[in-house]
């Protein structure tokens, strides 16, 4: 579903140091459905692709290693022997074959060079093993020697370390994915790599240049093999006939469900599932042998076509085998190495729960058609002992927006987070007329003609031109919009040239430091009184490095000091705001500021 922000402008004051170029913190969407329980949507499972194999190089001490992590691991440098890829090298690289005669001379000792650039992947066996067989996916132990094609440069040994390498073929480059398989143990070969199965057009400096064939001499010591994909015994019993969905897809129940309501599109599901190749019976997933339900949103496009389809209608409690032709499963690009191209898929799914998409609540306690034409209708009541939102609040709400017998456009109580939003900020006007007057915990209902809606403009696609919007509004709570402090706990410091600081509030928890990274809710203006960011009340927090560096150098050096939960008032002279330049079009050039800053955290 496209996403729009019909109901605020975006926030200008909420975005200051973010376009500053500091990292900015926002509120996190409700991530209940993309965490650990998310099995669905990651690699062989049912939601997505799996993704490519895109290993990483990391240079330690001259050697190329193999070993793939997501960031540098100084320990890992020091206890390792491998060598990996370049993501997008491994990405770009073509479905080569291996071939079995020299690319262009005969192989010589190392540092012997080859004189025309290698167009294929060249596999020379020397010595053929009598042992096991390496077999795709393997784990392989070897000795190797790499050296450029071009120089005969020697660029890494385990040879000269005294000590053999171990790791996974399919964390490796894609020359040695394609090259290695075949080989027996006891037997060395000669790889003659292209750049693009190797490091690509980037390489890994300083050790190997750009677009750098590489030729490698291996010598395998030992081989585990991948266990074979199980071939699990599906349900053979059912409760109901094959029912055709159209299109190839094949849904057939193995136990009807007994809970309240059925799965519709946009519902968030929590379910086991197995997948199985239709052909083979192999198995390529299952959230049974994580020991772990998946949880998935069956929004347009997040899973498969096939899979959201034929969970259309389960119960909870139930289970489902569904038959999946490959054009509504991975298609022809398949999902390797598990699920190959033009695949049928069969999936046994098992409905723990669910919960549909929210939806206009079709009952309501009362009903009144305003002077303006706005019609608000309350579905349950708010907190009585809690004031009324006033017209200039910042409300934290849930909201869902249909267009009058149309679409859904936006809700948030689908993404379980809920909206910050300054009414001020409303631009539609009917919208924030209906909020005003609600009390925390009432849901209200509103139709807004189109002339307080988007009007003849409307908002394409989501919204045509002359739209009757429909809300349904949860008030969650509301606040009086943040200002500058007027009392303090302390005098006025000037802890360095152009920074003047003043406690509002002492923190009690830990004290930022120098060097740390910062976490700050914060007000900002100029001496004008013209306020240029608040991210107390867009609810966005900003990221901050204290090392003292532009942008805004007087403000990352007054936060050193501060204690989590604190607040101080902070006073820039130009030069330690945003200098000559300014920031258009927020700040003006030589422009002094003053900031009151929250610390949230540091570390």
């Amino acid at each position: 579903m496209t996403k729009i922000t019909p109901f605020w402008k975006p926030l200008r004051v909420a975005a200051l140091l973010a376009v500053a170029g500091l990292a900015v913190a926002t509120g996190c969407e409700n991530s209940a459905e993309t965490t650990s329980d998310a099995d669905a949507t990651s690699g062989s499972d049912a939601a997505q692709p799996a993704p490519d194999i895109t290993p990483t190089p990391r240079d330690a001490s001259g050697d190329i290693e193999m070993a793939v992590e997501p960031e540098y691991d100084e320990a890992a440098d020091q206890s390792t022997d491998e060598m990996g890829t370049d993501g997008s090298a491994a990405q770009a690289a073509p479905a080569t074959e291996p071939v079995t005669e020299p690319a262009d001379e005969t192989p010589g000792e190392p540092g012997a060079t080859t004189s025309s650039p290698f167009t294929e992947l060249g596999i020379i066996d020397t010595v053929v093993g009598d042992g096991e067989l390496v077999e795709e996916g393997a784990t392989v132990t070897i000795h190797y020697r790499g050296t450029l094609r071009e120089t005969g440069e020697q660029f890494d040994s385990s040879f000269d370390r005294g000590q053999p390498a171990t790791f996974p073929l399919n964390d490796l480059i894609r020359g040695w994915q394609l090259g290695i398989p075949g080989m027996k143990v006891g037997g060395t070969r000669r790889l003659e790599i292209p750049w693009a199965l190797a490091y690509g057009e980037s390489g890994r400096p300083p050790i190997i240049p750009e677009r750098a064939d590489l030729v490698f001499e291996i010598e395998l010591i030992g081989v585990d093999n991948p266990e074979p994909p199980p071939v699990p015994e599906l349900q053979t019993e059912f409760e109901g006939e094959p029912q055709a969905m159209g299109e190839g897809l094949v849904i057939r129940d193995i136990a009807v469900g007994s809970g309240q309501g059925e799965v519709k599109p946009g519902a968030t599901v929590i379910a086991h599932y197995r997948g199985v190749l239709a052909q083979t019976g192999e198995q390529f997933d299952s959230s049974y042998d994580r020991g772990q339900p998946a949880t998935f949103r069956l929004d347009p496009g997040a899973l498969i076509e096939g899979f959201s389809r034929g969970l259309m209608g389960m119960k909870a409690g139930g289970s489902r085998r569904i038959e999946i032709p490959s054009a509504l499963g991975y298609g022809e690009r398949g999902s390797p190495p598990s699920i190959p191209p033009m695949a049928d898929l069969i999936f046994e799914v098992e409905v723990l729960s669910f919960k549909n998409a929210r939806e206009l609540s079709a009952e309501w306690l009362s009903e009144e058609t305003r002077e303006n034409g706005v019609i608000v209708r309350t579905i349950t009541e708010g907190d009585p002992e809690r004031e009324p939102m006033p017209e200039v609040a910042i409300a934290v709400i849930h909201t869902l927006g249909v267009v009058e017998g149309g679409q859904k456009f936006d809700s948030t109580f689908d993404g379980g987070q809920p909206a910050t939003v300054p009414l001020e900020q409303a631009v539609i006007e009917g919208w924030k007329q209906a909020v005003v007057g609600m009390r925390p915990g009432e849901v209200r209902q509103f139709v807004v003609p189109p002339e307080l809606g988007f009007g003849e403009e409307g908002q394409p696609p989501m919204i045509p031109s002359n739209s009757t919007l429909v809300f349904e509004v949860e008030l969650i709570d509301w606040r009086e919009p943040r200002e500058f402090s007027t009392e303090f706990v302390g005098e006025a410091e000037e802890i360095e040239e152009g920074v003047t600081i003043r406690d509002i509030k002492i923190g009690e928890g830990p004290e930022a430091v120098a060097g740390q990274i910062a976490l700050i809710h914060y007000l900002a203006q100029l001496t004008d009184g013209t306020i240029v960011a608040n991210t107390f009340d867009a609810g966005d927090m900003q990221v901050v490095p204290l090392d003292n560096q532009p942008p805004l150098p007087g403000l990352r050096r007054a936060v050193v000091g501060m204690k989590k939960g604190g607040v101080r008032r902070i006073e820039l002279s130009a030069e330690k705001a945003f200098g000559s330049e300014g920031m258009a079009p927020l700040v003006p050039p030589d422009s002094p500021m003053v900031f009151e800053v929250e610390l949230m955290g540091a570390q």
